[in-house]
């Protein structure tokens, strides 16, 4: 992907991959290739989603100590 990551154009990817990957006529080197790929990209989502998720608990957590009104 581009030197910036995004989280939606890798999901799309992600989508593309899987739809190819499922064609029976996908030679075994590019099924491989595109494998690869896709564990990148899921490996990437992830770790944005992790992010997220930490966000989302310091956030709740901010909420549940009565201090929502702070910027994380």
């Amino acid at each position: 992907m581009s030197e910036q990551f995004n989280f939606e154009d890798a999901m799309k990817r992600l989508n593309q991959i899987s739809e190819k990957l499922e064609q029976e006529d996908v030679a075994i080197d590019e099924a491989l290739a595109l494998f690869e790929e896709g564990l990148n990209l899921s490996k990437q989502c992830q770790a944005v989603l992790e992010g997220y998720e930490e966000k989302v608990k310091s956030l709740v957590a901010q909420h549940q100590n009565g201090r929502d009104d702070e910027t994380v």
